[in-house]
Formats: C-alpha cells, sequence, structure tokens
C-alpha cells in the first residue's frame, strides 16, 4: 500500500491542510531507495493508525518540510545515522512530539533525552498506538473564567464562545439523508489514497444511526479523527459537516443520561471522575489563580471512574520540565447536573477503563488545587460541574444571547465570529450558508450577501465589498417594496464603499437615496436623518462645495438639537464637522464658534482623557494662533499635552515634543 505514503519531494507539495489528523509520521532514512520488504510491511502496518506518513532521504528537505507543519504534531522516525546531523537542526521546533530510533545506543544520543529507542518497527507500532492516545489526550483544549468575569465579552475567551453555541444548539438542529451523504462524500476526499480508512467510511456509511455515534466517535477511526481535530482548530467546514455527528453523540449522551437519572438501576450512580492530563506550567498557573472561576473543555469530555486511569495520561517524563500531571477529579450531583454525561464503558473500545463521557463543552467550577492524595506525583485540581442555576454561568449565557442576536447557531455562530475580529472564518461561515440557501429564500440570500460585503469591507477588499451589497440589494428588490427600512442600510453601505473608492458622484447618489427612503417612512426616524443628511454633507465637503456642504450639517445639525439631550455626544461631532468646514471657507472666527461648541459638549458627556478632547483643543490652539491670540493658544495646547500624558505617558515622543512647542509658543505672550 505505498500509494499512501509520500517521499521526499512529494511530502513538500503537502501543506498543514492537507492533514486531517492532529498528527503526521516523518521518517528519515538514506536507503529508502533501495527494495525493502521489512519496510514496506511496516508501512502497511503503519497506515492502519497513522493516515499521513512522509518518507525523506534529504535532511534538508525534511527540515522543510517540519518548518511548514504549523497546526499538526509531528512524530519523527530515524532509521539511519543521518538522525546524528539532523537532531541539532530541529530542536526550535516544538511540534515534534516524540522521536524515535531503531538505532543502537550510540553515545551522542545521551543528550537527547526525549529520543525513545525502540528494538523493532513492530515494537514502534505499539508505542506509537500509545503515543498517538497520549497526544489527543494532551491537546484537548481548555478554558477559563475567573469568577469575576459576568457579562463583558470582550474578556472572554473566544473559543468559550464559540462552543457555548456550539452546545446550545447541537440538540435542536435537524439533519436529513442528504446531510449524511455530503459527510460521507466530505471524508473519501479526504482519504481518497487510504484504502483501509475507505472501507471504514464504506461501513459507516452502511451502518450508522444516531444510536451508534458514540461508539464511531470512540472507535478512535476517521470520526473520532477528524472531529477532535476540527474541534481543536474550529475547522468551520468539517464541523459544519460533522453537525449530524455532533448532535447525535449529544442526543445518545443526553438519553444515556435521562435514563440513569430516572432509572438508576441502568447505569452507576456516578460521584466522581477522573480526568488526568499533562498541562503546562502557565496553564497550570492560570488555573490556580483562578480558584472560585470557571472551566470549560472544547470537546466532547472522556473521563474515567478508575483514578488509575486518568495516572496514566497524566504521567510526565522527567525530562520534560514543561508539563506538570494533573489529576482533574470531577464530583457530580446527578440532579444538578447542568451538562448530559453518561457512562459509556458498554460501548467504548476500551472497555475496561470505566469511561463516562461528557457532552461537548460542559462546564465546572474550580473548588480546589492541592498536591494529589493518592499519587504525590500529581496535582489535583477539583471540579464540581454546574448546575442550571449557577448564578455567573447564567448571566454569561444571557448576555452571550443577547450580545449575537438571533437566527441559528451557524448565523449567531458567524456574528461572533465577526465580533471577535475572526472574519476568515466568518466569510467562511457565511460563504457556506449562502452556497446552501434556497435560490426563493431571497431575504436569506440578502441577508447573506450583506454579511459577506461587510466582511470584505472590513479586510479591506473594496470591490468585493461592493459586489455583496450590490448582489444584497438586487436580491432585496426582488422581494421587498421601495421603501422598505432594509434598502436604507443597503444604499448607505454601498454609498460608503464607493465614497472610499474615491467614487463621490456615485456615493452621494446613493446617500442621497438613503435619505429618500428614511422620509418616506409612516414615522421617520429623526436620528436616521440626520445621519443622511451628515453623509451626504460629508461627500459635498470632499467634492468641495463647501456650502452645499455646509447646508446639509445644518440641517442634521437642527435634527439634533431638536431630538436629542443638549449633552449628547453625537452633538460635538456634528459641531466639529460644521468647524473644520468654516476653517477650509476661510472663516476662522465661526470655525472657532462651533470648535468651542464641541469642546463644550465634550466636557460635559465625555472622560476628562478622552482622546477626543485632544483633537478638539489642538485645532482651537493652532486656529488662535494664527489669529495672534497666544494666551488662548497656550491654554488649549497645555490642556492637549496634560490629556496625551495620561494616555501616553510623560517620556513618550510625541508628548516630549508638544511640550517643546508649548515652551516656544509660551515666549510669544
Amino acid at each position: 500500500m505505498a500509494e499512501n505514503v509520500t517521499t521526499t519531494n512529494d511530502s513538500l507539495k503537502s501543506t498543514s491542510c492537507q492533514i486531517v489528523e492532529n498528527f503526521v509520521f516523518v521518517w528519515i532514512d538514506s536507503n529508502f531507495d533501495e527494495p525493502n520488504e521489512k519496510n514496506q510491511q511496516f508501512i502497511s502496518k503503519l497506515e492502519n493508525i497513522v493516515n499521513s506518513i512522509q518518507k525523506f532521504t534529504d535532511i534538508d528537505q525534511c527540515i522543510e518540510f517540519l518548518a511548514k507543519i504549523k497546526d499538526e504534531n509531528i512524530f519523527l522516525l530515524i532509521s539511519d545515522p543521518l538522525g546524528r546531523k539532523l537532531l541539532p537542526l530541529i530542536q526550535q521546533y516544538t511540534q515534534i512530539y516524540s522521536i524515535y530510533t531503531t538505532l543502537k545506543q550510540q553515545p551522542w544520543m545521551k543528550q537527547y533525552d526525549d529520543i525513545k529507542n525502540v528494538v523493532s518497527l513492530d515494537e514502534l507500532l505499539n508505542i506509537l498506538e500509545q503515543d498517538i492516545r497520549q497526544l489527543n489526550n494532551d491537546l484537548i483544549s481548555m478554558n477559563i473564567i475567573p469568577q469575576s468575569l459576568n457579562t463583558d465579552l470582550n474578556r472572554l475567551e473566544p473559543s468559550f464562545m464559540y462552543f457555548q453555541l456550539l452546545k446550545e444548539n447541537l440538540f435542536v438542529l435537524e439533519y436529513d439523508q442528504h446531510a449524511f451523504d455530503e459527510l460521507v462524500t466530505f471524508c473519501r476526499t479526504k482519504y481518497h489514497n487510504k484504502k483501509d480508512e475507505l472501507k471504514i467510511i464504506d461501513k459507516f456509511q452502511k451502518t450508522y444511526d444516531k444510536n451508534t455515534a458514540i461508539k464511531w466517535y470512540t472507535d478512535e477511526c476517521f470520526v473520532y479523527h477528524m472531529l477532535n481535530k476540527a474541534l481543536r482548530m474550529v475547522d468551520i467546514e468539517t464541523i459544519m459537516k460533522f453537525g449530524l455527528v455532533l448532535h447525535d453523540i449529544y442526543y445518545q449522551i443526553e438519553q444515556r443520561h435521562l435514563e440513569s437519572k430516572y432509572a438508576p438501576a441502568l447505569h452507576d450512580n456516578l460521584h466522581v471522575v477522573y480526568r488526568g492530563k499533562r498541562i503546562s506550567n502557565t496553564e497550570f498557573e492560570k488555573i490556580k489563580r483562578n480558584i472560585g472561576g470557571l472551566i470549560s473543555f472544547n470537546n466532547f469530555l472522556s473521563t474515567s471512574e478508575e483514578f488509575s486511569v486518568a495516572s496514566r495520561f497524566a504521567t510526565v517524563s522527567r525530562s520534560n520540565k514543561d508539563k506538570i500531571g494533573v489529576i482533574f477529579t470531577i464530583k457530580i450531583d446527578p440532579l444538578n447536573a447542568s451538562a448530559p454525561y453518561a457512562s459509556i464503558k458498554d460501548i467504548s473500545l476500551y472497555d475496561n477503563e470505566k469511561e463516562v463521557l461528557f457532552s461537548i463543552s460542559s462546564i465546572f467550577r474550580i473548588d480546589e488545587v492541592s498536591k494529589c492524595q493518592k499519587n504525590k506525583r500529581f496535582w489535583q485540581v477539583d471540579l464540581s460541574l454546574t448546575s442550571d442555576n449557577d448564578p455567573q454561568l447564567r448571566r454569561l449565557t444571557d448576555h452571550m444571547r443577547h450580545a449575537l442576536g438571533g437566527g441559528d447557531v451557524w448565523h449567531r455562530m458567524g456574528q461572533l465570529m465577526i465580533k471577535i475580529g475572526e472574519l476568515k472564518k466568518a466569510e467562511e461561515i457565511f460563504g457556506i450558508l449562502l452556497e446552501k440557501v434556497p435560490q426563493n429564500d431571497r431575504k436569506q440570500c440578502a441577508f447573506l450577501c450583506n454579511q459577506l460585503g461587510y466582511i470584505w469591507k472590513q479586510k479591506g477588499n473594496l470591490d468585493n465589498a461592493l459586489h455583496y451589497y450590490k448582489s444584497s440589494l438586487a436580491t432585496s428588490l426582488n422581494y421587498l417594496p421601495s421603501n422598505d427600512p432594509l434598502f436604507s442600510s443597503v444604499y448607505s453601505n454601498i454609498g460608503g464603499i464607493l465614497k472610499k473608492q474615491g467614487k463621490l458622484d456615485e456615493a452621494l447618489k446613493y446617500y442621497q437615496r438613503v435619505l429618500q427612503n428614511d422620509l418616506s417612512m409612516f414615522e421617520p426616524n429623526q436620528i436616521e436623518i440626520a445621519i443622511d443628511y451628515n453623509n451626504i454633507g460629508a461627500i459635498l465637503e470632499e467634492q468641495g462645495k463647501y456650502s452645499d456642504a455646509l447646508k446639509s450639517y445644518d440641517q442634521a445639525l437642527e435634527i439634533k438639537l431638536a431630538h436629542l439631550p443638549p449633552n449628547h455626544p453625537s452633538l460635538a461631532k456634528t459641531y466639529m464637522n460644521i468647524g473644520s468646514l468654516h476653517h477650509k471657507m476661510d472663516d476662522n472666527a465661526m470655525a472657532i464658534t462651533y470648535y468651542e461648541k464641541a469642546l463644550a459638549n465634550q466636557q460635559r458627556s465625555l472622560l476628562s482623557n478622552d482622546p477626543s478632547l485632544m483633537i478638539t483643543h489642538i485645532r482651537l490652539a493652532d486656529l488662535y494662533e494664527s489669529l495672534h491670540k497666544y494666551k488662548e493658544a497656550v491654554e488649549h495646547r497645555q490642556s492637549m499635552i496634560y490629556i496625551a500624558r495620561q494616555i501616553l505617558g510623560d517620556n513618550h515622543a510625541e508628548v516630549q515634543k508638544e511640550q517643546k512647542y508649548l515652551d516656544e509658543l509660551r515666549k510669544k505672550i
């Protein structure tokens, strides 16, 4: 089955995105070009546990490949004296998880504590299987939420919000046969050159149903490997394809949980389970700092009733100074648990491990951190499964739902990706949704095109943004009345892009359409109309049509004064626009009048160190200086420097530069 193995130059064509599992096996040996039946037999066996195998005869090409691997871990086999030259050159590659050699022990190997000597290639297979299990265990990431954090989404780890959204919607999503067929085709494509795995996919296609989801997941075949990597990397496409399986795993855990809850005889009444994990010193310190806070795991969490099973996964070699062995001891109150969990020892591949599986992204409270009493080599982190009544958890989830709006899970997921700046993932989500939406669902098409337009605008690709915004407009015109409020937003988006592209005449037409649409409403929103006049004024100002621009700004100001409180910060922006325009029209006295009005508003509505105040003070300082009113100029420049010191610090170059200018200006008084 050599067709599954890539050698030397072909390896360099492979990229990380083609590796569908969490790891790749790399083998370097200068004698690969010579026929070797023993090696071929080993590779045939190796392919049953490793999807991606890369062989090298050249050190430089091997290093070039290793450097390209960013998101996966590497199992490296050295069966040739080339290793002596290779090892000193790859110490910086932290993605190398394990190094094996079939060479006899040599003096030069002693300086490398992490090399594992194996007697034979068959022995390596057994060790590799264990190391793969350990790696997958190590890779499950955690989110830690401080006890003090209740509603500030900007301080929440993005992956926490992502997986909470996913978890909330798994049980309500519905999938049909077409979704299953798409998944099978997707998996075949990913494993197209691996005959053994394709046979398993055939079996999956013929035998899978919602009651076998956990068994497929725990069998550690393509389902386990692809899904775990997708969850770790937040691979949107793969997660969406596996949505059906995620749903069914959740459903099966939920069903087993309910059976054990209301019919305890069916399952043991669990109270404590264990999870062993090797974590970094940084992660461990973060856990210790947040006792009383929350922790979640970004996956279906596998635990055991047996401490000894957990301890195997927590064991750290003496040479590994960067990891700490931790036993998570999870206490469960079956009557108050917020997340479903279930014993799966009767269907798990490892039935002797007494496995208990928690649903995806279950949330626990960190109760205590201490040295493990059962084994002093480990630290013990006591966790308790949160209940639906946990006040911090309820505040967080309620606020998250409100902040991300309505829609199904994938729409909200897309909104989340936009909110946290993951524009590539947001584009992927909305792009996939647009491909799937029925052509007659015009409302959905228009919405998705609008979202993609916004994403491309944020990414700086104005041509693509304009394409999607205009597609949204064209679709909307086919199903909405011409004066629908939605058109104001679409016209404004298009106008904004055209303005950035310098197409001012076209932009002006779209902003005027916005104004006409807003004025035609049964109950016009006066503040929106003021914004329309402001946008039109900005275009006219940029075109050099100052008199017309001033009329638009004055209309915006008149509306705001009539409908906003006198200290509303929006008034200051309009005062600033009018002041700037008067300055361009060489009417400095009137410019000062409006800048002073803006300043008075800002001083009432903003914090004393707001950067907007700096801008207003410096404009006033420059104008007063041009009119030879040096006393007033000094006062405003001094106020500007005072704010700058609070923001930038006394020693900042710009602060010192402005101070020198102020010192010179004082001499003119």
